[in-house]
C-alpha cells in the first residue's frame, strides 16, 4: 500500500506540476485548449470516453469535459474541478490541485473498479474564473441533473 500512496503522491505533485506550467485563463484560448486536450488524453489512457461540452463565450469556444464511472442509468454523484485559471498566473492552489485530484479519484476507479450503486460523473469544467458556470449535462445520455443527484465541486 505504500507503494501505492507514493506513486499517487508524485503523480499528483507531476499532474500540479503540468498544470501549472502554463497560463490558462479565459482570454488564452490556446492554452486552454492545451489543458482540456491534455485532460481528455490522461482520461483516455485510463480507459475512459470522454465527452465534450461545447458552448461560446463572449463569441468564443469554449468547452467542458465529461466522463462518468459506475451504471450508466443510476442516481448520479458529480464531481468536477475547473482547469482555468485567474489572470496570467499557474494557479496551483486550486485550479490545477483540483484538476489532479479529480485525475486521481479517475485512476483510482479504474485501478480498483469498485461496484458502485451510484454513477460518478467527472467534469473538468472551464471559465468557473470568468465567473461562468454551465450546467452539467451528459450529452451521451442526454438527461440533465436532477433534485436527486449530489454535485461536488
Amino acid at each position: 500500500m505504500q507503494a501505492d500512496t507514493t506513486s499517487l503522491v508524485a503523480k499528483l505533485q507531476q499532474d500540479v506540476t503540468r498544470l501549472a506550467s502554463f497560463p490558462r485563463n479565459f482570454s488564452d484560448s490556446a492554452g486552454l485548449s492545451q489543458t482540456s486536450d491534455w485532460i481528455r488524453t490522461e482520461w483516455e489512457q485510463a480507459g475512459f470516453q470522454v465527452t465534450d461540452q461545447a458552448f461560446q463565450f463572449n463569441e468564443k469556444p469554449y468547452k467542458n469535459l465529461l466522463t462518468f464511472y459506475g451504471p450508466p442509468d443510476a442516481e448520479r454523484v458529480v464531481i468536477g474541478a475547473h482547469y482555468d485559471v485567474c489572470g496570467d498566473i499557474p494557479g496551483a492552489d486550486d485550479n490545477a490541485s483540483g484538476v489532479a485530484g479529480l485525475l486521481a479519484l479517475s485512476r483510482l476507479l479504474k485501478v480498483h473498479a469498485p461496484t458502485l450503486r451510484k454513477r460518478i460523473d467527472l467534469a473538468a469544467y472551464t471559465l468557473e474564473e470568468a465567473g461562468m458556470r454551465e450546467k452539467t449535462k451528459n450529452k451521451n445520455q442526454g438527461n440533465d441533473l436532477t433534485r436527486d443527484d449530489r454535485v461536488f465541486f
